[in-house]
């Protein structure tokens, strides 16, 4: 969004800007996801407070409401609540990532190093489809424990029974193909890529990562890398 905050979205010339902007992207369907001041920083992730929206169709008018309902979700209950909680005493300004929507083979989390100990190892999670079944808990997702050489030292492979994946114009929950239910649903080599591409985040961004990830089109794409905050 060519704008310092969502307050601009209604601003004259921002729906021709908005147009050029995704015109170049030249995506059918993106995702609007929040971006507020001090959201995914190092003390605090604001995990789930503000809202972000997809599908949407790469269309002007519908990316501009979805933006005006993540601006609109700074100021919900549920945001007052958790600023006040960590005595925060001004608004929160909003602004907004508009990005390409991959429609995921299989999707999930990684943590860099152990969320509670630090110790020096990379945690994967990963189920089919889309990752809202990992992040929010709704099924239990494979889980992967490699150390920093990439050698895979715990394996696990759940039963996945739902999966959350693109129905028409909307995501919707499904059932997962009996024969695929009790199959591993990150390849080994897809394993060994995205741990390279966890360690190169950490680099770049100076520490341990809390990532969010997608198999999609033959290879590994990170949706969001934030630092770990428990």
């Amino acid at each position: 969004m060519p704008a310092p905050t969502l307050d601009d979205v209604e601003c004259e010339g921002v729906t021709e800007e908005l147009g050029l902007a995704l015109a170049e992207l030249g995506a059918g369907h993106v995702v609007v996801r929040s971006s507020a001041l001090g959201e995914d920083g190092a003390a605090r992730s604001f995990a789930g407070v503000f809202a972000s929206v997809m599908p949407v169709k790469a269309d002007v008018e519908c990316v501009r409401a979805a933006l005006r309902q993540v601006r609109a979700s700074a100021a919900s209950p549920s945001a007052a609540a958790y600023r006040s909680a960590l005595g925060y005493r001004e608004d929160t300004r909003m602004a907004a990532l508009v990005q390409e929507m991959i429609v995921p083979v299989s999707s999930g989390v990684m943590f860099t190093a152990h969320p509670v100990t630090g110790k020096r190892q990379f945690l994967v999670e990963s189920s089919w489809g889309f990752c809202h079944t990992v992040v929010a808990g709704g099924s239990t997702p494979d889980r992967f424990t490699v150390d920093v050489s990439g050698r895979v030292l715990e394996q696990v492979v759940a039963g996945k029974e739902r999966m959350v994946g693109l129905v028409g114009e909307d995501i919707a929950a499904l059932p997962v193909d009996p024969a695929s239910r009790d199959t591993v649903s990150l390849s080994a080599g897809d394993l060994q890529d995205l741990v390279r591409l966890g360690g190169e985040c950490e680099a770049l961004l100076g520490g341990p990562q809390d990532i969010e990830w997608a198999s999609a089109d033959g290879r590994m794409w990170i949706v969001q890398s934030r630092p770990i905050t428990v």
